[in-house]
């Protein structure tokens, strides 16, 4: 790093100093002039001896500037900083080091240029970018010193036709240092590129490139904590325009390299607002010596370095530094030698005001001031906005921000008057707001609406209604839409099997059939008798047929489509009966059930799917009419999603599933799973959500007491009941972004 001595002495030895120490060289620059013919401006640069080789050469796109290095070549043309303001070349600085020479010239906007070595001659030609694209394109990558004999030579790429440039991808990013990231693919790095700074963030325009249609878009990347709120491509005709829309206090640097140009945004912290070098960098390294130097001249000499142009108030006339500062970046040095003459500093883009703090801060109190009288002088304009996409309140409520207003509803019925102003009576359904001095308004100002045609009528100064067509403009734009697909998935398997023998014993007795160990008789009649209790006895003949399912001596059960195997031994007289009875059962079931609803949705906007199974059962009796009251119970099943499209098009999704099931029947009980969720897809991704699973296992036996606990022979008084079955739920998602041509209106 070389260092920069600077003597109090002289100013032409300042100046020297700047310079440094350098060796040796082999060649040097003996002049430089200049030329403008049309859009062309040619440079010339003598030399004092035949350049060997093409210089080294690259551009940089923000601040514009062309960089061309002359290896082992001083400067002796008596100068380090020429200016020229001349078409798109503001100015050019010669800059020495131990090894090379480094020509700089400073552009006031991105141009083509093209080198050429005639002997001792190195030309440098801009073309201005209102040329047509056919001609021979600016490098934009730093192009590798070529070997020559002294022969004419191009340091630009090969022409490249304006229709084959396209952007193949646009991303957008958040560095470690909270910067916002913008990276711009393309297929050819040499179109022409113009990167401004406006009102409310860049603008960046590439000539003859083509903006694939899904490209088109407004991204919202307030959620990524950069100082860039939307970012917004276009395409307009043979222009693609790209719109970054930043908050608070920035700067930016842009650079192309490899066919990609890569837009830094960085945040200022406010004590940083009015520095030459902001956070994260390091000023050029300096060493100074004063004594009682004039303050002016040390400040102007300072501030050189910085590239800026350089404004001294009177008011620092006469103050005096002593300073002795060794090996300090410049900004450091600069900051030190304000303090000590009470200096303070304002930066509006290149330029650097000094000046007494006191004044410059009366001279800030009084711009605002004048700005203020202006504002309350200047004439005011009427315009209407019809409003396609949000709402009449939210405009008011973003104008008004959270300010208070006055408010009053007006009933009339009258149209906006000639020339788009607001009418002193609003017109039907209309909300006139006026907010003095508070929100975006001005005190003189006012805002009303009117929600049947969705129009907003704005009074006001021509910048504030300027600046509510600029917020307008960012909010009224098509939401986003997303389509959610969803795949219900409901399978059920279930097994049982049943086994039960029924074991019967009859004594007849002078009064009828009588069951062993009970007083309860039954008499055989050709038709149904009911004796008893809890026997059925009937039959056609002498030998009792035997239906009840309730008797004493045996295990109770019925078993549904159950195969039957009956046997009976009873002996000559018909008196004494056995009966026995074998019943099983087997049943396998499997089901699935898939429902595929869609719906669309806005972004953010919640959308709910509901799938309801209704059961009605009889609940009682109406005493007065005798009809039956029903009831119906419901187990619904209810999907609700609310989408978020993310810039980079991914999907968030808030998921809100809740699954009903009736578990009784008769008496309406239900059983309720809910799960709440959030996740984040890509577009056109599937997400699987499931939890909602059940299985059983169950075993039933009944049997008689001591029995049916024998071994052997116990299975003759039980029965024995087995079932199994599971159940689960799974929902698949699919979100799907609506694609829609982007509309500029």
């Amino acid at each position: 790093m070389n260092k920069i001595h600077i003597a109090a002495v002289a100013l032409a030895g300042f100046l020297f100093g700047l310079c440094g120490t350098t060796l040796a060289a082999d060649n040097s620059i003996k002049q430089i002039q200049f030329s403008r013919t049309g859009d062309q401006i040619l440079l010339k640069v003598q030399m004092a001896a035949p350049l060997k080789a093409m210089p080294g050469n690259w551009s940089v796109l923000e601040p514009p500037r062309v960089v061309i290095d002359f290896p082992g070549t001083d400067n002796q043309s008596g100068q380090t900083t020429q200016q020229i303001a001349t078409g798109d070349l503001k100015s050019l600085n010669l800059v020495q080091t131990d090894k090379l020479t480094r020509l700089v010239l400073n552009l006031y906007r991105p141009t083509k240029f093209s080198t050429e070595i005639a002997g001792d001659v190195l030309f440098i030609k801009l073309q201005s970018q209102s040329v047509q694209a056919s001609q021979e394109p600016a490098p934009s990558v730093y192009q590798p010193t070529q070997p020559s004999g002294g022969v004419a030579g191009t340091a630009g790429k090969p022409v490249v036709a304006a229709d084959a440039a396209a952007i193949r991808d646009i991303v957008f990013r958040r560095g470690e240092d909270g910067q916002a990231t913008i990276t711009v693919d393309l297929t050819d790095g040499t179109v022409p590129i113009d990167i401004r700074r406006t009102g409310t963030g860049l603008s960046i325009e590439l000539r003859d490139v083509e903006l694939p249609e899904r490209l088109q878009n407004r991204r919202d990347v307030n959620d990524f904590a950069t100082p860039v709120s939307t970012l917004t491509s276009r395409a307009m005709g043979n222009l693609t325009r790209l719109e970054v829309a930043a908050r608070g206090r920035w700067f930016h640097q842009a650079h192309l390299a490899n066919n990609q140009l890569t837009i830094e945004v960085k945040p200022i912290p406010a004590d940083e607002a009015n520095k030459l070098v902001q956070s994260g960098q390091q000023g050029q390294k300096v060493s100074i010596n004063f004594f009682g130097a004039d303050a002016a001249m040390v400040l102007r000499t300072l501030a050189d370095i910085s590239g800026k142009n350089v404004l001294i108030d009177p008011s620092l006339n006469g103050r005096t530094v002593t300073a002795n500062l060794d090996n300090i970046p410049y900004d450091q040095a600069l900051e030190i030698i304000m303090a000590q003459v009470n200096s303070g500093m304002r930066v509006r883009n290149d330029i650097v005001l000094f000046g007494d703090r006191t004044v410059l801060q009366k001279r800030d109190q009084d711009t605002a001031d004048e700005a203020t009288r202006a504002s309350d002088v200047a004439p005011l304009v009427a315009e209407t906005f019809k409003l396609n996409y949000v709402k009449t309140a939210d405009i008011v409520s973003l104008v008004n921000s959270s300010f208070a207003s006055t408010t009053a509803t007006a009933t009339g019925a009258a149209a906006p008057p000639a020339g788009g102003a607001p009418a002193a009576a609003a017109a039907p359904g209309a909300v006139a707001t006026g907010s003095p001095s508070k929100g975006m308004l001005t005190a003189r100002g006012g805002i009303s609406v009117h929600d049947a045609t969705n129009q907003v009528f704005v009074r006001d100064t021509a910048a504030v209604v300027e600046a509510i067509r600029e917020v307008i403009r960012n909010v009224d734009i098509p939401p986003k839409q997303v389509m959610i697909e969803a795949r219900i998935v409901e399978a059920s398997t279930g097994f049982a099997n049943s086994l039960g023998v029924r074991m019967n014993a009859f004594n007849y007795q002078k009064n009828g059939y009588v069951i062993p160990g009970t007083n309860t008789r039954g008499v055989l009649s050709v038709s149904p008798l009911n004796t008893g209790n809890n026997i059925d006895i009937y039959g056609a003949g002498i030998t009792p047929s035997l239906t009840t399912t309730t008797q004493i001596f045996r295990p109770s059960y019925t078993l549904a489509g159950a195969a039957n195997f009956g046997l009976m031994l009873f002996n000559s007289a018909a008196t004494k009966l056995i009966s026995l009875e074998l019943q099983a059962a087997e049943n396998d079931t499997r089901n699935k059930t898939v429902s595929a609803p869609k719906i669309v949705t806005l972004n953010r906007k919640a959308a709910t799917i509901n799938n309801t199974q209704q059961v009605t059962i009889l609940t009682g009796v109406n005493a007065t009419t005798g009809l039956p009251i029903y009831q119906t119970f419901s187990a619904p099943l209810t999907l609700g999603v609310t989408p978020s499209v993310n810039p980079d098009n991914r999907i968030s999704l808030e998921l809100n599933i809740a699954k009903s099931t009736i578990t009784n029947a008769t008496t309406g009980s239900l059983d309720t799973n809910t799960i709440t969720t959030s996740v984040i897809v890509e577009n056109g991704g599937t997400v699987v959500i499931g939890g909602f699973a059940r299985e059983s296992d169950i075993t039933t036996q009944d049997r008689v007491p001591f029995l049916g606990d024998l071994p052997y022979v116990g299975f003759l008084f039980k029965t024995t009941q087995k079932s199994q079955s599971r159940s689960e739920l799974l929902v698949f998602i699919t979100p799907r972004i609506v694609s829609e041509a982007l509309t500029v209106r």
